[in-house]
């Protein structure tokens, strides 16, 4: 886990691609940190992402959708969070999707329909979401 990283700067990233084993991820408090690195995608093992609290966090990068065995993924007051990947559906590994206190996320790529294996989903306090997409 990533916790306090209050100085740690998008530019400053840790080299995540060399992390192909891991599992689980939690970035705590990386207050600083306005985006993950285009290489995110390529920890192809990781099955568990919790964000909490990366208030500067604008969105997801594209590669995002390559973790084709991430199962839970919590993300938690990312209050500049707008957008997320228009391939989110292709997780299609994942049960759990939490989105909770995104003021700024105002819509659900339309792909999110294809997510056939949710079992859980809050979308708890993103006041400028609302409507979900048809393929829901």
């Amino acid at each position: 886990a990533l916790q306090c990283c209050h100085g740690l700067q998008a530019n400053e990233h840790i080299q995540l691609c060399c992390l192909r084993t891991l599992r689980v991820l939690q970035l705590d408090d990386c207050c600083q940190v306005k985006a993950l690195p285009d290489t995110f995608g390529h920890i192809s093992a990781l099955q568990c992402l919790h964000m909490y609290r990366c208030w500067l966090l604008e969105g997801l990068p594209q590669s995002f959708c390559g973790l084709s065995a991430l199962q839970d993924l919590q993300v938690h007051g990312c209050r500049q969070l707008s957008t997320l990947p228009a391939q989110l559906g292709q997780l299609t590994s994942l049960t759990t999707l939490q989105l909770t206190e995104c003021r700024q996320l105002t819509s659900l790529p339309d792909s999110f329909g294809q997510l056939t294996g949710l079992q859980q989903l809050d979308l708890s306090n993103c006041q400028q979401l609302t409507t979900l997409p048809e393929s829901f």
